[in-house]
């Protein structure tokens, strides 16, 4: 099954999930732990390959990130040694504008692991938030990059899942091709 995002609700999910703090990047390491020592959440969660160097660099230790090798969606070249932070990397395809069930199912696996787990996606990890959000136990933290605004949390509560899922359920379903 693969999950298309329909065009009406482009323009809805452009507006952050979560709470947007607005900071340049060299301020996000800075925002990034005062929120988590702030929320002291079960699990951390990072979608995208900047928001995700700036959890590391700020020194906290991601329990899943999910990053596409890209910025601003188009490839590019990182020199961060990712190795050094994960216990498990695994690869995993998800078509741009969709979410596919390979995608969700690595989340699902892997957020329940006791693992540090990177998820590199071949294609584009921008809608994976909604599944990590809906994987994610209670009182977890979802970060990811407002593009040219800052950085936005989700805590993940009912509320919050609820909010996904109803998001979600407006998706197209299609079978995979």
């Amino acid at each position: 099954m693969l999950l298309k995002l329909p065009d009406e609700l482009r323009a809805e999910l452009k507006k952050p999930l979560g709470e947007l703090i607005e900071t340049i990047p060299e301020k996000s390491m800075e925002k990034i732990i005062n929120i988590i020592g702030k929320l002291k959440p079960r699990k951390i969660i990072s979608i995208g390959d900047v928001i995700t160097q700036y959890v590391l660099m700020s020194g906290a230790l991601p329990d899943l990130s999910i990053i596409d090798h890209k910025m601003y969606r188009r490839k590019t070249e990182f020199s961060f040694n990712y190795d050094q932070f994960f216990n498990i990397i695994v690869h995993t395809t998800n078509p741009p504008g969709h979410i596919s069930e390979e995608a969700w199912s690595k989340i699902r696996k892997h957020i329940k692991s006791k693992f540090k787990t990177l998820i590199i996606v071949d294609g584009e990890e921008d809608l994976l938030t909604l599944p990590a959000l809906l994987e994610a136990p209670e009182g977890s933290l979802v970060l990811y990059g407002q593009p040219n605004v800052g950085v936005v949390f989700i805590l993940v509560t009912d509320k919050a899942k609820e909010k996904a899922r109803k998001i979600v359920e407006k998706f197209s379903k299609l079978e995979n091709v």
